[in-house]
């Protein structure tokens, strides 16, 4: 996945790991591969990305493509006028160096977990 392509954000993991979005991973999979509110929500939470990724709650293993890792947190959110808690998790490609921000989102239902837990807030580092 990494080439030469403009980065525009990075930041440390947990796992002293540097991870990046790249300026076309933006916009393509934030900002032009959704409906346009959905892209709306995606970019203004951005900075919230950044932050998942920097001090997730958990990150797990991806249930569906190896070599993925989801950062999840409870974020808090404005849904139809009204605050409300909601899951956020940002998907993280470990199989580069830097490893990549592939897309982030608000989840309304379960998050699927492959192998588990890899890293827990409260217990720190599970599995490297």
């Amino acid at each position: 996945m990494s080439d030469d392509k403009e980065i525009r954000w990075a930041v440390t993991n947990p796992y002293n790991h540097k991870v990046i979005l790249k300026q076309d991973t933006y916009e393509k999979h934030i900002d032009n591969d959704h409906t346009r509110s959905d892209a709306e929500v995606r970019k203004a939470m951005e900075e919230r990305a950044k932050q998942v990724i920097e001090k997730p709650r958990y990150i797990v293993e991806d249930a569906t493509v190896d070599n993925r890792y989801q950062y999840v947190d409870v974020v808090p959110m404005n849904v139809s006028d009204q605050q409300s808690l909601r899951m956020f998790k940002a998907i993280v490609d470990v199989s580069c160096q830097p490893h990549e921000v592939v897309t982030w989102m608000p989840v309304r239902d379960k998050i699927r977990m492959g192998g588990g837990i890899v890293y827990d807030s409260t217990r720190g580092i599970i599995k490297e």
